[in-house]
């Protein structure tokens, strides 16, 4: 497999692509946010918690951006009243409804090594949350 090149566009235009077709595998959806440069993605729970991820994927070009600029970011949403609260000190507040939520920090993915290997790691980002919403902390 090929190794990511966050200086070639083709590369950075490729890893959206995958990171894209991998979140619509896990059911997540484009979030319609107007002020943020980048894709935003989020999948609800039956029980209203939300996983979300920034992509790292710019707007305007639909290409990931450049190297060192930032990393793919996964948090969870858990409503006021799900079974584990989180300490204050991972309450974080974004997003409008914010205050319907504590949000917590998952994962941060480095967008660096082989293509799979990046999409490997979003996939493991993807489980810790489903992880931290169902028990409340990963493994």
């Amino acid at each position: 497999m090929a190794k990511y090149n966050p200086g070639n566009l083709k590369h950075r235009a490729w890893l959206a692509q995958n990171i894209l077709s991998t979140l619509a595998k896990w059911n997540f959806k484009i979030m319609p946010m107007e002020k943020a440069w980048e894709f935003v993605a989020t999948r609800e729970t039956k029980n209203g918690n939300r996983i979300v991820v920034y992509t790292s994927i710019d707007k305007r070009d639909g290409a990931i951006r450049d190297y060192a600029t930032d990393r793919i970011r996964i948090i969870v949403g858990k409503r006021h009243g799900s079974a584990y609260m989180p300490p204050l000190s991972e309450k974080v507040k974004i997003f409008d409804d914010a205050d319907e939520f504590w949000w917590i920090r998952v994962a941060r993915i480095n967008r660096t090594g082989e293509f799979k290997a990046i999409t490997s790691r979003l996939c493991q980002g993807i489980i810790a949350a489903q992880e931290k919403l169902a028990f409340g902390k990963t493994k």
